[in-house]
């Protein structure tokens, strides 16, 4: 008989880790759960792509989080994996979802989402110790008659001792000349997080929810960077050395309000009513200062202190109702209305969305289907704040259907086939044309004229679920004319980096996973993804396309007195840019835990290393245009061991009448 409980559930339109059933979560980040979590990828810089996309939306226990989507990679490095129950990664988002997010959907569901039957009090303490992050995390709920209430409270900092930068770019035309750079600094990230949410059950079919988050994540990188310039007015070359500080701040505050009542003789009908209210301000400071050379300004160098700031205020309004209409019949609709306010530092942008949605879900025996269609239309209001543009109005709409079909062999084997149109938003920091520099030859800024890129996704998924093995293919394929993407040309001798919708896109993707349970103590993970891309764009007169690879193997095994081994290995290979490419990575992790006391104590050791490179991941950028060559580098420490320790508790209760489940913005009814 196989004891193995199953960390992955496949479905056609999503998959679900479960985050809480995997040993390494008790010393693990959120950002390194994603590393074993199908259609998911983690680069070496730690930037995520879903479904192949790096543009997705992220709900926490299905609501809409402005404060991860924004940073992802900054926010999910520091947010411990001990406090998540699961990831649902929706690859074909319903009409239900906004039609941002090209990649689609990663919901988490925090513990805290979960309701424990029968106890009165629940709780855990986890602590993490290692060589280069520690935290703390507390965590606590009470059911009290019809009262709910959840807390939680998590600190986390992790700071590194060096990370080497080298960079070089050789200006190309008539004034040639090269410009080399090299950086070794120290950096530190610390993170913080405290929620609190309240539910009330008013009767048997209804029943309020409040919640509140507040988060502070902190970012400070320190060193000397050293510059060398070659040709031109340079001659025989120019040394230059400066302190360079970099700092990033960002606070955020969330709370929502639901409301939520069944309706109907099974009480399968619901209507859900939830305002959400964000604001996330962000400080950016970049500082230079040259040291000890007196022809730094005979060169057109100067010091660099610039302080960029930018705030995003959000309002959210929306309406979910569900309508059987038969036992294999569903009607979803609803409506949703959003105030976006951004401020940067050139102009101020005011956009009001409207959208409306109606779903129909059918589900048989051997076949289901969801059909939808989602109607968003934006306006929105540009000012700018000096005399850098002019201040402009815009309006438009876009119809997002949707569709997911799904053939049922037998209960073990199942055929879906989906379409859906997602698109993506410029962000603010990519409209605000402020100007960034820290030398004479580069420049940065954004595009106020972005417009909204728009993608179509098809996909075909095989599942097969057995005692024995589970297994999950995907082929999917991305259409997209109107791509946003950062782009660097050189103009009057600098370098300008900024946005503009110039690629077409095309890419294709099979995506594998596969859990095998070898014996009874032995389980086998291959999470892997093949991807074609092909890029082009006629304003810069450029193309390029190619395949890349990546995939996580993975052993879990029971050891004697019930310890439990997990290794992983991780290949991912270069990647292809419209202007170049960049290489990927090899890591190997192993975690060795053991549960005591009826399990309510647990105790883990993890350890991560790099293949090659002394252990280190060594991060390559290459970018050639008729203008420039630059070539990055960039060395990250992923050498690691951390020990952590898990206390759980919770206390019985007599029974009482069950309280809805609070879940995906609203309460779900228990049966």
């Amino acid at each position: 008989m196989i004891a193995h409980k199953p960390v992955v559930k496949l479905k056609t339109d999503k998959v679900e880790y479960r985050v809480a059933d995997d040993v390494d979560s008790k010393t693990l980040t959120v950002l390194d759960m994603l590393r074993k979590v199908p259609m998911v990828t983690v680069d070496g810089r730690d930037n995520i792509t879903v479904n192949g996309s790096s543009q997705f939306l992220v709900y926490v226990d299905g609501r809409p989080n402005q404060m991860i989507s924004r940073s992802p990679s900054k926010v999910l490095r520091g947010m411990p994996a001990s406090n998540i129950q699961r990831i649902e990664v929706i690859t074909n988002p319903g009409a239900k979802y906004d039609a941002e997010g090209v990649g689609g959907v990663l919901n988490i569901i925090t513990k805290k989402a979960r309701r424990i039957k029968r106890e009165e009090y629940y709780g855990s303490s986890h602590t993490t110790a290692g060589n280069n992050r520690w935290g703390q995390d507390l965590s606590f709920g009470l059911v009290n008659g019809n009262w709910t209430l959840d807390a939680s409270l998590m600190g986390e900092y992790e700071y590194t001792a060096h990370n080497p930068i080298n960079n070089s770019v050789s200006h190309l035309g008539i004034n040639k000349f090269d410009e080399k750079s090299d950086m070794d600094s120290r950096s530190s990230m610390p993170f913080s997080m405290g929620e609190v949410s309240i539910g009330y059950q008013i009767d048997t079919v209804s029943a309020v929810h409040l919640s509140m988050t507040g988060s502070y994540m902190g970012f400070s990188d320190k060193g000397i960077s050293n510059f060398t310039y070659l040709g031109q007015k340079y001659g025989n070359g120019l040394a230059l050395s400066a302190l360079a500080d970099t700092r990033f701040k960002m606070g955020s505050f969330d709370g929502s309000a639901d409301y939520q009542r069944f309706f109907g003789a099974e009480a399968d009908g619901s209507m859900t009513f939830t305002y959400q209210y964000s604001t996330a301000p962000v400080t950016n400071k970049i500082l230079y200062r040259y040291l000890g050379d007196s022809k730094v300004q005979d060169y057109g160098f100067a010091d660099i202190d610039i302080l960029q700031k930018e705030r995003s205020d959000n309002h959210n309004l929306l309406g979910d109702f569900v309508l059987p209409m038969c036992e294999w019949l569903k009607l979803n609709s609803g409506f949703k209305y959003t105030q976006e306010k951004g401020r940067g530092e050139s102009f101020t942008q005011t956009r009001n969305l409207g959208a409306l949605y109606a779903e129909a879900e059918l589900e048989k025996a051997w076949f289901s289907s969801k059909i939808g269609l989602r109607r968003e239309q934006t306006w929105q209001d540009s000012k700018y704040n000096n005399e850098s543009g002019k201040d402009f109005k815009t309006h438009g709409g876009v119809f997002a259907p949707s569709v997911v079909i799904t053939f049922s062999f037998s209960e073990s084997q199942k055929l879906g086939a989906s379409y859906n149109v997602r698109i993506r938003r410029p962000e603010i920091n990519e409209l605000d044309p402020f100007q960034s520099s820290t030398d004479p030859f580069t420049v940065s800024y954004g595009n106020p004229n972005l417009d909204l890129e728009r993608t179509h996704n098809l996909s075909v998924d095989y599942i097969l679920n057995t005692n024995r093995v589970q297994m999950n293919v995907t082929l999917s394929h991305s259409i997209a004319n109107d791509g946003i993407m950062q782009y660097s040309f050189k103009k009057d001798g600098i370098v300008n980096t900024t946005y503009g919708n110039i690629v077409r896109s095309r890419l294709t993707a099979l995506n594998t996973y596969l859990s095998a349970s070898l014996t009874a103590k032995t389980r086998l993970f291959l999470n892997s993804q093949a991807l074609y891309i092909d890029l082009r764009s006629n304003e810069l007169s450029a193309t390029n396309s190619g395949w890349s690879f990546n995939s996580n193997l993975s052993l879990q095994q029971t050891l004697p007195a019930k310890f439990k081994l997990t290794t992983s290995l991780e290949y991912m290979s270069k990647e292809h840019t419209l202007q170049g490419w960049q290489t990927g990575m090899q890591l190997l992790t192993g975690s060795l835990s053991k549960s005591i006391c009826d399990d309510r104590w647990n105790f883990a050791l993890s350890a991560t290393t790099g293949l090659g490179h002394g252990g280190d991941i060594v991060w390559r950028s290459y970018t050639e245009t008729s203008d420039f060559v630059s070539d990055y580098n960039y060395i990250f420490s992923s050498q690691s061991i951390t020990l952590g320790v898990t206390y759980t508790f919770g206390g019985m209760r007599k029974e009482k009448p069950e309280m809805p489940e609070i879940q995906g913005g609203g309460m779900r009814r228990r049966r």
